[in-house]
């Protein structure tokens, strides 16, 4: 008969006469080997130990289990019997396995009639220290700090991340641990780092079992500063009356970002706040300041300015444009008497040094002549004394200042005042018996031209102006209508733009009686 196989029965008795009806049915097994244990598991109890348990087979053979064998396989495919119960326990323990490995176990029943065939295959992994994080990053935050973050080890051995290890390089080869987040969180703050620094990062996980292989490396560069050095060795060049060159020389600390401009300060000359500018516009050390003012002294400051921003001023340099000749001034001329001239004169805007006097030219007639080099003041009026009366006068004058002398004002032309001519002189000769004629003779004059002359008459009672003016120089003037052989007296006074002069000196002449009509004698002369 066969192991472990089920057998009917039925007996039917036999006479003579035949064999009878056959019994009920009745059934038995022969004895075997049991059949496959159930419901195996496998747990993991440490980084070490594998915990299996099973259930009995559902056919033990027909004989009690005595025994449970144990096989363990590293691939689940070829196993190999490392242990047995001793005994029909369904557990075992087995023991000495490697960290974070992987087994997989089978189980055969055992009786008398022999072994069983093996359950099904069930595996556990021993505990063991996690891999490593994944996906770790690093992001600067600011110029001291870098935030990381990471994901969890695709195998954490078994047991709970507890904390995470921190490890930092500046080379990315040479790590060093600085910090552990102290809790199973997947980001963690670095801070105190230097400004635009690179730093590499490495991250490690720990569970009970100790730390794992650090992740791969990743890095972030801090976030640079503002140039925390000022451009050095700054230098001013005057190039004109307008122009001032800056040139100076790179910031010993660029704060980790290079250096993309500057930006250049200055006050508005002589002195005033320090403002912005311009910028160069470049990383070029040099700047070209032009439309300035002359003689004029400017402040200057320069920052420099990479991608963060600007950096501190430098100390203040200082530069002055050259000095340029004064414009021209503005005169204007008054006659003030017949020998006086005043002379205003006004400085316009002026680009050069301050003014301190000017040169005064005239020109009386015959050309312009320097008559004062330098007046030494700006001061106005100008006194030009000494002039000839009612003579016509031109002026120009040049501005003076620490350069030199200006181009010619405008010229400008007065004339001084007019006088009354001097007295003329009169001479009388009686010509008929009813009329004496006047010679007028006019001197040295330093009025306006004499026009004409008011004659006074004296016939004996006082002078009486009996021509108001003769419109003439012409002589003689014919007095007519006198008396015969009567004595007259005669003054005059010359006539100019002026008005009128002093009376002359008179003279006196007697008119002919009848009988000198044809006799034309002299009267003589004679004064008062």
């Amino acid at each position: 008969m066969s192991p472990s196989t089920i057998y009917y029965y039925q007996v039917a008795a036999i006479n003579s006469a035949g064999e009878g009806k056959p019994s009920n049915t009745d059934s038995s097994i022969t004895f075997g080997i049991p059949s496959s244990p159930i419901s195996l598991s496998a747990s993991t109890v440490s980084t070490s130990q594998i915990n299996l348990g099973w259930q009995p087979p559902l056919n033990i053979g027909g004989l009690q289990i005595t025994d449970y064998n144990i096989y363990q396989s590293s691939d689940g495919t070829s196993f190999t019997k490392i242990g047995h119960t001793g005994n029909p326990t369904t557990s075992f323990q087995v023991t000495g396995l490697s960290p974070n490995t992987i087994y997989y176990y089978q189980v055969t029943a055992i009786n008398s009639a022999g072994e069983g065939k093996p359950s099904n295959a069930n595996s556990a992994i021993t505990f063991g220290i996690p891999s490593s994080s994944i996906s770790v990053s690093a992001s600067a935050v600011s110029t001291s700090q870098i935030k990381l973050g990471w994901q969890p080890p695709l195998n954490i051995g078994g047991l709970q991340i507890t904390d995470y290890n921190i490890y930092q390089s500046s080379d990315g080869t040479s790590f060093t641990k600085i910090n552990h987040t102290g809790n199973p969180t997947t980001s963690f703050q670095v801070t105190g780092l230097s400004p635009s620094t690179i730093y590499y990062y490495q991250v490690a996980a720990i569970n009970s079992a100790g730390e794992g292989k650090p992740s791969n490396a990743t890095s972030a560069t801090t976030f640079a500063v503002v140039p925390a050095g000022m451009p050095n060795s700054v230098n001013t060049i005057t190039k004109s009356a307008t122009e001032i060159d800056l040139n100076w020389l790179l910031p010993l600390d660029n704060g980790g970002s290079t250096i993309s401009d500057y930006e250049i300060y200055r006050d508005g000359g002589h002195g005033g706040p320090i403002t912005p500018l311009t910028n160069v516009g470049s990383p070029a050390t040099s700047y070209h300041d032009n439309g300035l003012t002359p003689n004029t002294t400017y402040n200057y400051q320069i920052a420099a300015i990479n991608a963060i921003g600007a950096g501190a001023r430098t100390t203040i340099v200082t530069a002055t444009t050259n000095d340029v000749v004064a414009s021209p001034p503005t005169i204007t001329a008054k006659a003030i008497s017949s020998t006086q001239i005043d002379l205003t004169i006004t400085q316009g805007a002026n680009s050069g040094s301050s003014v301190t006097g000017y040169q005064i030219f005239e020109n009386p007639g015959t050309g312009f002549k320097s008559i004062i080099t330098n007046t030494g003041t700006t001061s106005s009026p100008i006194h030009i004394t000494g002039l000839s009366p009612n003579h016509s006068y031109s002026f120009k004058a040049q501005s003076i200042n620490g350069v030199g002398q200006s181009a010619d004002s405008n010229s400008v032309t007065a004339t001084t005042n007019d006088v009354v001519a001097s007295p003329p002189t009169i001479t009388a000769k009686a010509i008929s018996s009813t009329q004496i004629d006047l010679t007028i003779t006019q001197g040295a004059n330093s009025g306006s031209s004499v026009t004409g002359y008011q004659i006074f008459e004296n016939p004996g009672t006082g002078f009486k102006s009996i021509i108001t003016n003769t419109g003439t120089t012409s002589s003689p003037i014919h007095i007519t209508g006198l008396w015969y052989h009567h004595s007259y007296s005669f003054k005059a006074q010359s006539i100019n733009g002026a008005g009128q002069s002093a009376d002359s000196k008179s003279v006196t002449a007697t008119t002919f009686g009848h009988e000198d009509d044809d006799n034309s004698v002299w009267s003589g002369l004679s004064s008062h």
